[in-house]
């Protein structure tokens, strides 16, 4: 069974998802949270094996609700649903550790296919790199715990973040095509995975930065590089 956390405060259209998932693929039990404080109290009675939260929620935002639970939390997937739909919307939910981000309205078969894409995502990664690490620079990074490591520094990276570095590394000196990342970490190549792309590219060049010979080079938007000098 997979353990989906549904943060929404419209009833209605939460016990419509809620309904048609649990009855159509039979594999979802679904847990319901009206608000963020609400959310987090049922995250950690439950352990959710997934969160689908809206952004705009009474007493607690979705992004401030998943900053707390990502304290406790570093590698549950979390996609974050919401009208929202511009540029910083999608940077705000990555930067609190969402792994992705889609669009309201949708339907629950659509929700479904990203959250199986994902989590086949995360699981296929986390078994093909069990045990092996990467040295890039003078960093280490190993990708069975999301751990990046320069001299005595560590970062903990997301798994959306860990993933998409790893097909960098796992390619390192070739160009990546953009789109074989897209479909690799989000299952399509629509603007909204594309611009999560570019934000979570944009903060592991932040991670990467104390070793001023790595770098990850975007050619005209073909593709990325993960280059060491």
């Amino acid at each position: 069974m997979i353990k989906l956390l549904l943060v929404e405060d419209d009833k209605d259209f939460a016990f419509i998802v809620k309904g048609i998932m649990e009855i159509k693929y039979k594999d979802y039990e679904i847990f319901l949270a009206e608000n963020g404080e609400d959310g987090l109290q049922v995250f950690s009675e439950v352990a959710p094996d997934i969160i689908v939260a809206d952004i705009i929620l009474p007493s607690m935002d979705g992004i401030e609700m998943v900053k707390h639970i990502r304290l406790l939390d570093k590698h549950v997937p979390i996609l974050f649903a919401s009208r929202k739909d511009s540029t910083k919307g999608v940077a705000d939910g990555i930067d609190a550790g969402a792994n992705y981000y889609i669009k309201k309205p949708y339907l629950p078969e659509e929700l479904d296919a990203h959250i199986r894409a994902l989590l086949r995502s995360i699981q296929n990664q986390s078994e093909k790199n069990n045990g092996k690490r990467y040295q890039i620079g003078k960093y280490i990074f190993d990708p069975s715990c999301y751990l990046l490591t320069y001299h005595s520094q560590k970062y903990r990276l997301t798994p959306t973040e860990s993933l998409i570095f790893t097909l960098l590394c796992e390619n390192l000196g070739e160009l990546v095509r953009r789109e074989d990342i897209l479909m690799k970490c989000w299952g399509k190549t629509d603007s909204y995975a594309s611009n999560s792309l570019d934000v979570f590219i944009s903060k592991l060049r932040k991670q990467l930065s104390n070793d001023s010979s790595v770098s990850i080079n975007n050619s005209k938007r073909l593709g990325l590089t993960l280059e060491v000098k």
